[in-house]
C-alpha cells in the first residue's frame, strides 16, 4: 500500500482530491472563503451519499475529508521540517491532506 495508507484511506484522499474545489453557487453568502464553502459542501455531501447507502464514511472521515479540503494548497508544518517530511502521518486528517 501507498506508504502504508489502508485500500479506505487510499479512497478517501481521492475523495478530498475530488471534491477540493466544488462549484460555488452566486446565491451562497460571499464573506465564506471558497476552501471553507467546499469542505461543509463536502461533509453534506459525504453524509447525503452515505445516508442513500451510496458511500459508507464515518462523521471522523467526514471531518478529515472536510479539513484536507479546506487546507488543499497549503503545506503541513511536518512536511516543511527537514526533520518530520519523511515520516508517515499518523492521524487520519494529516494523511488525507
Amino acid at each position: 500500500t501507498l506508504y502504508g495508507y489502508t485500500p479506505k484511506e487510499q479512497m478517501l484522499a481521492q475523495v478530498a482530491g475530488l471534491f477540493h474545489d466544488l462549484v460555488r453557487s452566486p446565491s451562497e453568502d460571499p464573506n465564506v472563503k471558497d476552501k471553507e464553502a467546499s469542505a461543509k459542501a463536502t461533509k453534506l455531501k459525504l453524509e447525503e451519499l452515505d445516508n442513500v447507502g451510496v458511500v459508507t464514511t464515518t462523521n471522523e472521515e467526514r471531518e478529515a475529508i472536510g479539513y484536507a479540503v479546506e487546507r488543499h494548497g497549503q503545506y503541513p508544518a511536518w512536511l516543511s521540517d527537514p526533520k518530520t517530511r519523511e515520516e508517515v502521518p499518523q492521524i487520519l486528517r494529516d494523511k488525507l491532506w
